[in-house]
């Protein structure tokens, strides 16, 4: 694995030397480095607590998992194209799921905030919003069930 000579990584790619494996490595450590370098301004100017923290470490692992899951998926199957499949059925994966989650997560962001928080609709709406535990456990699910359909379907086209 290449951090530098980008050259050699090159040439190794243009001979066929890159394994699936190795393509899997490179595309695990950049999503873990695009998650860190972007982490911190998804929390500028909003209040950080200890949830925040909790959320980014679940995010990276259950990210770390879900690649690996998909990758193994992958392998067990024909063992071709992971980086071109997980690339490509993302897109349409990630459209389902959006437009499927929208509705649910309005409902269940707004139940967090007049149920659970007790919050009304006379009362003032907070300047700053500070995450909660019922967001750091929403959110987990969503992305696990991200890579568990991504996964189902990686899994359909590397069998066929």
């Amino acid at each position: 694995m290449y951090f530098w000579k980008v050259d050699d990584l090159l040439n190794d790619l243009k001979s066929d030397k890159v394994t699936q494996k190795e393509e899997f490595k490179y595309l695990l450590l950049f999503f873990v480095f695009a998650v860190l370098s972007t982490d911190p301004v998804l929390y500028a100017n909003t209040s950080y607590n200890i949830y925040n923290s909790i959320s980014s470490i679940i995010f990276i692992l259950i990210t770390i998992l879900g690649l690996y899951y998909c990758y193994k998926i992958n392998a067990s199957g024909d063992d071709k194209d992971f980086i071109k499949r997980i690339l490509c059925i993302s897109l349409p994966v990630m459209v389902r799921l959006f437009v499927i989650f929208t509705p649910i997560s309005l409902l269940v962001g707004l139940s967090i905030y007049y149920v659970i928080q007790g919050n009304t609709m006379s009362g003032p709406i907070p300047e700053v919003h500070e995450q909660n535990i019922y967001e750091v456990v929403y959110m987990g699910l969503l992305e696990s069930v991200y890579f568990i359909y991504l996964a189902n379907k990686i899994s359909t086209i590397s069998r066929t």
